[in-house]
């Protein structure tokens, strides 16, 4: 390989590089986005919302919302999702999104309360009401 080869692959190298660096911060913005909207509608804090708690209103729905929104919205695994909701594997974002979807097909009006206000909300925030409502639709089977 020539000097003008690897001068050529390092420059393709970093523009790689800066386009992932790039990607990787949209994702947490979103994300960062996302869990701040569900912050304030809920009215818990960040801790609580990290907290290994078990406490449905006070950070298991909470949770299973940005799970779902996040998957919903963003080109991110379950695993990417579960480190930033506080160090959770993707199994527990997996069953935080199917209990979500549990009780939204028993129609738990709370929960539906929850859901059609937090949509609304993403929608105002830029968030696409379809890519969502696909989501839930697929997933959850409303």
């Amino acid at each position: 390989m020539s000097d003008e080869e690897i001068i050529l692959d390092c420059e393709a190298i970093k523009v790689l590089a800066d386009k992932i660096i790039i990607s990787i911060r949209g994702d947490l913005s979103d994300q960062q986005t996302i869990k701040n909207i569900i912050l304030n509608y809920f009215n818990i804090s960040e801790e609580t919302f990290l907290a290994h708690s078990r406490k449905r209103e006070e950070s298991v729905v909470p949770r299973g919302f940005f799970y779902l929104f996040c998957k919903a919205l963003l080109p991110v695994s379950l695993a990417r999702i579960g480190v930033y909701a506080g160090h959770r594997d993707h199994a527990t974002v997996l069953n935080g999104i199917r209990t979500l979807c549990n009780l939204m097909q028993v129609e738990d009006k709370e929960i539906l309360s929850h859901y059609d206000y937090l949509l609304n909300v993403m929608e105002g925030n830029g968030y696409s009401r379809k890519k969502i409502t696909d989501f839930v639709s697929g997933r959850c089977k409303r």
